[in-house]
């Protein structure tokens, strides 16, 4: 069978799996996102769906268009999330949002750097690990706050954009990582440089975005009316997140940058309406697809649960406390807690060739 087809086999399997898990879970109480991610982990290929066998093919197989979907929803939800707080909340965090970020980023890569080195792995493999450790699911975090109504909030918006920077962290630190590695330097002047103007890039395509899109969303509604206007707000999301993609961010911080700009129209109501019901299916896509990444086989191994249990709390209490202090600053102790909780949700699986002249390649799958 084409891989197309394939695909959209399996997206139709884990769109269905995930509503009615989501559901199961609303009723028991339980955040509706936890039950799409149980539904991959079900349906996924190391699980139900590669041991049912259809016309002698697994169930359910994970390819590059299928990631295409999840990728896809996991755009959304950070476009969503902007369209939703708007430039202000931005404005409001800023720099104790930097403070999180800085704080939620460098204490869990000392814990797991020290850990690994404590254990006698070596000291590229204590690097690798630390990197791993610094970030932040944004799209679970997004999920988990609208779920809870909590994303409109002091803290909700605090979140976000300590999430955003977050990412900007771990890729400096990844970039530090592979430096280290390769024999390259670590003057701490260069990597105050790297983060500054990741950091500088970031605000760039946000300023570009505030003073386009909206005005362009606006100047063609003549043309074409909600459809040409909702049509272009989605267009703009997706294209700015290809553009920090190809210049070495994560597309969810351009995604979210286009949905800050996006809020600032008059058609912010519309364009969320319909963004919300595409999010609605995508983002299940994108949450049963980390589902699908877990591989159970691993759990066998009593010595690797040990050690799963041990990194995943390091992975947590090293976020939590990292972001929940700095948070103190501006937050009241509830808000901080709150958001250190927030900040502590990872999900992921990434591929990233770095400085492909010493041809290094760096890859986190997990989900914890």
């Amino acid at each position: 069978m084409e891989p197309l087809i394939r695909g959209i086999i399996t997206v139709s399997i884990l769109i269905i799996a995930a509503k009615l898990f989501s559901g199961v879970f609303r009723g028991l109480k339980l955040p509706p996102v936890l039950g799409e991610l149980f539904a991959g982990i079900l349906l996924g290929p190391y699980a139900l769906g590669g041991g049912i066998l259809i016309f002698g093919e697994p169930l359910v197989v994970i390819n590059e268009y299928v990631e295409g979907f999840a990728g896809i929803g996991a755009i959304l939800l950070l476009l969503a999330a902007g369209i939703e707080l708007g430039l202000e909340s931005l404005r409001a965090s800023g720099m104790i949002a930097a403070l999180i970020a800085t704080g939620g980023g460098i204490l869990p890569f000392l814990l797991a750097y020290y850990f690994y080195l404590t254990t006698g792995s070596s000291e590229a493999v204590a690097l690798i690990a630390g990197a791993a450790f610094v970030a932040t699911s944004i799209a679970i975090s997004k999920r988990i706050l609208s779920d809870m109504g909590l994303l409109s909030t002091r803290m909700g918006a605090t979140l976000m954009s300590a999430a955003v920077l977050d990412d900007i962290v771990g890729i400096v630190v990844l970039g530090v990582v592979v430096s280290a590695i390769s024999g390259g330097s670590l003057d701490p002047l260069s990597i105050a440089w790297k983060t500054a103007s990741f950091i500088v890039i970031w605000l760039i395509i946000l300023g570009i975005s505030v003073a386009i899109i909206p005005r362009f969303i606006e100047a063609l509604e003549d043309f074409g009316g909600k459809g040409t206007v909702k049509a272009i707000a989605i267009s703009a999301g997706l294209g700015t997140a290809s553009v920090t993609g190809a210049l070495g961010l994560s597309p969810l911080v351009g995604a979210y940058a286009a949905g800050l700009a996006i809020g600032e129209s008059k058609w912010r109501g519309e364009i969320m309406e319909l963004v919300s019901d595409l999010e609605a299916i995508f983002g299940s896509i994108f949450f049963a697809y980390l589902g699908t990444l877990l591989d159970l086989r691993v759990m066998s191994d009593p010595k690797v649960v040990s050690v799963i249990l041990i990194l995943t709390a390091l992975a947590m209490a090293g976020k939590f406390v990292g972001a929940a202090i700095p948070s103190l600053l501006s937050l009241s102790l509830r808000e901080a807690v709150g958001l250190g909780v927030g900040m502590m949700p990872r999900g992921a699986r990434v591929d990233n060739s770095i400085d492909r002249h010493h041809h290094w390649s760096f890859r986190e799958r997990g989900l914890c």
